[in-house]
Protein backbone atom coordinates (compact mmCIF):
# COMPACT_ATOMS: atom_id res chain seq x y z
CA UNK A 1 0.00 0.00 0.00
CA UNK A 2 2.80 2.53 0.72
CA UNK A 3 4.18 2.08 -2.82
CA UNK A 4 0.82 2.97 -4.35
CA UNK A 5 0.54 5.99 -2.06
CA UNK A 6 3.98 7.24 -3.16
CA UNK A 7 3.06 6.75 -6.82
CA UNK A 8 -0.17 8.68 -6.41
CA UNK A 9 1.75 11.51 -4.71
CA UNK A 10 4.19 11.61 -7.63
CA UNK A 11 1.30 11.58 -10.09
CA UNK A 12 -0.46 14.43 -8.27
CA UNK A 13 2.81 16.35 -8.16
CA UNK A 14 3.16 15.95 -11.94
CA UNK A 15 -0.44 17.09 -12.50
CA UNK A 16 0.20 20.11 -10.31
CA UNK A 17 2.96 21.35 -12.65
CA UNK A 18 1.89 19.83 -15.97
CA UNK A 19 1.11 23.19 -17.62
CA UNK A 20 4.48 24.60 -16.62
CA UNK A 21 6.25 21.48 -17.88
CA UNK A 22 4.33 21.64 -21.15
CA UNK A 23 5.31 25.30 -21.63
CA UNK A 24 8.97 24.46 -21.01
CA UNK A 25 8.94 21.50 -23.42
CA UNK A 26 7.23 23.43 -26.21
CA UNK A 27 9.50 26.42 -25.63
CA UNK A 28 12.69 24.35 -25.67
CA UNK A 29 11.53 22.59 -28.83
CA UNK A 30 10.83 25.93 -30.50
CA UNK A 31 14.15 27.41 -29.38
CA UNK A 32 16.15 24.37 -30.54
CA UNK A 33 14.26 24.14 -33.84
CA UNK A 34 16.72 26.69 -35.29
CA UNK A 35 19.55 24.13 -35.15
CA UNK A 36 17.81 21.99 -37.74
CA UNK A 37 18.48 24.69 -40.31
CA UNK A 38 21.54 24.14 -42.51
CA UNK A 39 22.56 27.83 -42.26
CA UNK A 40 24.59 27.21 -39.11
CA UNK A 41 26.42 24.15 -40.46
CA UNK A 42 28.01 25.50 -43.66
CA UNK A 43 31.75 25.66 -42.79
CA UNK A 44 34.22 24.36 -40.18
CA UNK A 45 36.36 27.53 -39.91
CA UNK A 46 35.46 30.51 -37.73
CA UNK A 47 36.26 34.11 -38.62
CA UNK A 48 35.62 37.19 -36.46
CA UNK A 49 32.45 38.18 -38.20
CA UNK A 50 31.07 34.69 -37.82
CA UNK A 51 32.14 34.67 -34.17
CA UNK A 52 30.35 37.98 -33.58
CA UNK A 53 27.22 36.65 -35.22
CA UNK A 54 27.55 33.45 -33.19
CA UNK A 55 27.84 35.53 -30.00
CA UNK A 56 24.71 37.44 -30.94
CA UNK A 57 22.99 34.17 -31.70
CA UNK A 58 24.02 32.58 -28.38
CA UNK A 59 22.93 35.73 -26.53
CA UNK A 60 19.58 35.55 -28.25
CA UNK A 61 19.35 31.85 -27.54
CA UNK A 62 20.09 32.24 -23.82
CA UNK A 63 17.84 35.29 -23.68
CA UNK A 64 15.02 33.28 -25.19
CA UNK A 65 15.58 30.55 -22.63
CA UNK A 66 15.45 33.04 -19.74
CA UNK A 67 12.34 34.66 -21.21
CA UNK A 68 10.70 31.23 -21.37
CA UNK A 69 11.63 30.48 -17.77
CA UNK A 70 10.29 33.90 -16.76
CA UNK A 71 6.95 33.25 -18.46
CA UNK A 72 6.66 29.84 -16.80
CA UNK A 73 7.49 31.27 -13.37
CA UNK A 74 5.04 34.15 -13.87
CA UNK A 75 2.30 31.69 -14.74
CA UNK A 76 3.13 29.56 -11.71
CA UNK A 77 3.11 32.61 -9.44
CA UNK A 78 -0.26 33.77 -10.75
CA UNK A 79 -1.70 30.30 -10.27
CA UNK A 80 -0.43 30.23 -6.67
CA UNK A 81 -1.85 33.67 -5.97
CA UNK A 82 -5.24 32.58 -7.29
CA UNK A 83 -5.23 29.56 -4.96
CA UNK A 84 -4.20 31.72 -2.01
CA UNK A 85 -6.93 34.23 -2.83
CA UNK A 86 -9.57 31.49 -3.00
CA UNK A 87 -8.39 30.08 0.33
CA UNK A 88 -8.44 33.51 1.95
CA UNK A 89 -11.92 34.20 0.56
CA UNK A 90 -13.19 30.89 1.98
CA UNK A 91 -11.62 31.54 5.39
CA UNK A 92 -13.07 35.05 5.56
CA UNK A 93 -16.54 33.80 4.69
CA UNK A 94 -16.24 30.85 7.11
CA UNK A 95 -15.24 33.01 10.07
CA UNK A 96 -17.93 35.55 9.25
CA UNK A 97 -20.54 32.77 9.33
CA UNK A 98 -19.18 31.57 12.69
CA UNK A 99 -19.44 35.12 14.04
CA UNK A 100 -23.03 35.38 12.80
CA UNK A 101 -23.84 32.04 14.46
CA UNK A 102 -22.37 33.22 17.77
CA UNK A 103 -24.38 36.44 17.56
CA UNK A 104 -27.58 34.50 16.85
CA UNK A 105 -26.95 32.10 19.74
CA UNK A 106 -26.26 34.99 22.09
CA UNK A 107 -29.63 36.54 21.17
CA UNK A 108 -31.62 33.36 21.98
CA UNK A 109 -33.79 33.64 25.10
CA UNK A 110 -36.34 31.01 26.25
CA UNK A 111 -37.83 30.71 29.75
CA UNK A 112 -35.14 32.83 31.37
CA UNK A 113 -32.26 30.93 29.77
CA UNK A 114 -30.16 32.73 27.23
CA UNK A 115 -27.29 31.96 24.89
CA UNK A 116 -26.09 28.38 24.63
CA UNK A 117 -28.13 27.33 27.70
CA UNK A 118 -31.20 27.47 25.44
CA UNK A 119 -29.95 24.38 23.61
CA UNK A 120 -29.88 22.41 26.88
CA UNK A 121 -33.54 23.30 27.47
CA UNK A 122 -34.42 22.37 23.87
CA UNK A 123 -32.76 18.96 24.19
CA UNK A 124 -34.63 18.29 27.46
CA UNK A 125 -37.92 19.22 25.81
CA UNK A 126 -37.10 17.05 22.80
CA UNK A 127 -36.45 14.05 25.05
CA UNK A 128 -39.76 14.63 26.89
CA UNK A 129 -41.66 14.89 23.61
CA UNK A 130 -39.95 11.77 22.28
CA UNK A 131 -40.93 9.79 25.36
CA UNK A 132 -44.57 10.94 25.00
CA UNK A 133 -44.56 9.98 21.31
CA UNK A 134 -43.16 6.52 22.09
CA UNK A 135 -45.89 5.95 24.69
CA UNK A 136 -48.61 7.03 22.24
CA UNK A 137 -47.09 4.86 19.48
CA UNK A 138 -47.15 1.81 21.82
CA UNK A 139 -50.82 2.44 22.66
CA UNK A 140 -51.76 2.47 18.95
CA UNK A 141 -49.43 -0.43 18.04
CA UNK A 142 -47.14 1.63 15.80
CA UNK A 143 -43.36 1.74 15.63
CA UNK A 144 -41.22 4.87 15.53
CA UNK A 145 -38.30 4.95 13.17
Amino acid sequence: MPILNQESKRSSRWRKYEVEALIILVGLAAINFIFISGAFRQTHTVDTESAARLGSFVGGYVGSFFALVGVVLLYSTLKGQRRASETQHFETKYFELIKMHRDNVAELDIQGASGSRVFVLMIRELRCVLEILRRIAREFGQELS
